[in-house]
Formats: structure tokens, sequence, C-alpha cells
């Protein structure tokens, strides 16, 4: 496994179809922002709805019950959530479809069927953030509070019931519009922290909302590296598994099987942050010997 990962050399890479050969580097950088804009936006629109009704305490995290909040449907609020939890899927279609018309559309959302790449990506990025978890709690298991009484306990029954499709709604504009168009420019590593920030961001629509709770720097810091790491993570799957968007959302659903740790939230981004950290160090390493490679042909040919 270890002299796999650390060979670096992608299955089946190319230019991603969605992304035109003769697609000028502005244009590039100006659809990842109206995409990144347009997520956030959609995903706030619809969210403050719920928001500021009465079901949205119960529906959304991070915002708080207000007095007189208007009544709204059980069915149209989940509709509503559904939506936001979609934001940059909606976002992604929106912005290929003016890019390039139905086709684009259609290029975008292709990349879900393109299932084929090595099995061993697949596990790796189901289980990875499993195996960081409980290396977080063993650690914690180690000081005073010693062995925890469930060791990785599972998510809730409603996370694990839309984990076919959840991870979806976020993973075609993650890794199915934005990491193909950055790594057309930038290496893996690169263009995933950029995506990690898209991505937390992204996150942070609820506290946009009237009714959102009050900003926590030290949890939102948290959040902050352990998202970053993920994102370094999934990305580095999906680029050594030949820049296949099911492999996105293996990783994302990955994440979402895992309940709440014995150990600190802070202790688990840790973890997750020098597994990042070791991976990113390998790739970019790998990267360096490419370009001297490149570099020494060409004063060879000259």
């Amino acid at each position: 496994m270890v002299s796999r990962l650390t060979s670096w050399k992608p299955v089946g890479r190319s230019e991603p179809a969605e992304v035109p050969a003769s697609y000028d580097a502005a244009v590039r950088w100006r659809s990842l922002i109206a995409f990144w804009l347009l997520a956030i936006a959609i995903s706030w629109a619809a969210g403050t709805l719920v928001a500021i009704s009465n079901q949205g305490p119960a529906l959304i995290n991070g915002v708080r019950a207000r007095p007189g909040a208007f009544p709204l449907p059980f069915a149209l609020a989940i509709t509503l959530v559904l939506v936001a939890a979609f934001g940059p899927a909606l976002a992604a279609v929106a912005v290929s479809a003016g890019e390039a018309g139905l086709g684009g559309v259609r290029s975008l959302l292709a990349q879900i069927l393109h299932w084929r790449t090595g099995l061993l990506w697949y596990i790796i990025a189901l289980l990875l953030p499993t195996v960081l978890t409980l290396i977080a709690s063993g650690l914690w298991a180690l000081g005073p509070a010693g062995r925890p009484a469930t060791w990785l306990p599972l998510p809730p029954t409603f996370q694990l019931l839309t984990l076919p499709i959840g991870p979806w709604g976020e993973e075609i504009g993650w890794r199915g519009f934005a990491q193909p168009r950055l790594q057309a420019r930038l290496p893996w590593a690169p263009a995933s922290l950029i995506v990690g920030l898209m991505w937390f961001t992204w996150h942070q629509w609820p506290l946009l909302t009237p009714t959102g709770s009050g900003l926590d720097v030290s949890g939102l810091a948290i959040f902050f590296v352990y998202l970053l790491s993920a994102a370094i993570l999934i990305g580095c799957v999906y680029d050594r598994g030949g820049q296949r968007l099911p492999l996105g959302w293996a990783g994302h659903a990955g994440l979402n099987l895992v309940g709440p740790s014995a150990a600190p939230f802070a202790l688990v981004a840790a973890v997750y942050a020098v597994a990042a950290g070791l991976v990113g160090a390998i790739g970019s390493r790998n990267e360096l010997y490419r370009l001297y490679g490149r570099l020494t042909s060409r004063r060879a040919l000259g």
C-alpha cells in the first residue's frame, strides 16, 4: 500500500473533458469565483428561509430559535434544506451551462459514471477518516481520560441513510467542477488547498442568516484545520486514482461515516493535519522530481 502511494503515478490521468483545451486562464478563475459565490448564495438563500422559520433550529446547525418565527411546513423546509445542501452542485451546473450550454452540463454530470479505477483507492477514501479518528481516540485514551466507553460511535441514522446521495450535493461542485479546473494549471496539492478554502467558507453560510449563532473563533479555527486537511487527503486520492469524481464522493462519504469521537475535535483535526502534511510533502516531492525531469530533458534536447 505504501509503495503504491509513494510511486505517485496517476492512473489514466488526462485533461478533464469539461475543461476545454483552449480555456483561458482568466476565464477559468472567473468561472471558479462565480461558482464559489453562487454556491454560497444558493445555500444562503434557501437556508435562510428555513433558519428564520419555526423549523430552523431543528434542521440547521448553527442557528438559534427566535420569538415570532413564521411557521413553515416540514416538507417545504426539508426541500429547502436539500437545496441548500446541494448549493455547490447547483452552482456547478449553472456555471457549466453558462460556459458551454447543455453540453457543458452533460460533461460535468457524466463524471458521476466514471467509477473505474483501482479498488484500493475507494477503500482508502472510505476508511481513512475512520482510521484517523481511531488514532485520535487512541491518543486520547493514553491520557487521564482513559479508555473510552465507545471507540467509534456511529453517526445518526439519518446521516447514514443519506450517504448514497448526500455527498454528491457538494462533490459535483468541489471535485467535479473546481478541482479539475484548478489542476489544469496547478499541482494537486495547492489545487486541493484552494478547494478546501472554498469548502470551508461555503460551510459558514448559516452565520450569515439573521438567526445565526455567535462567532466561535476557536471552533472555526479547528474546523478550518480539519476541513483543509480533509480536502488535501481527498484531493490526493482523487488525483492518484485518476481524477475520478466518485473518489471524491467516497472521501466525503468516509467523513460522514464517522460519528462523534471520544477524543476532542481539536485532537481529531490535529491528526488529520499531520496525515495531510505527510501526504502533501510526499506529493510535493514527487511533483518537484517530475518538474526537474522535464527541465533536464529540455536542456538535453536544446
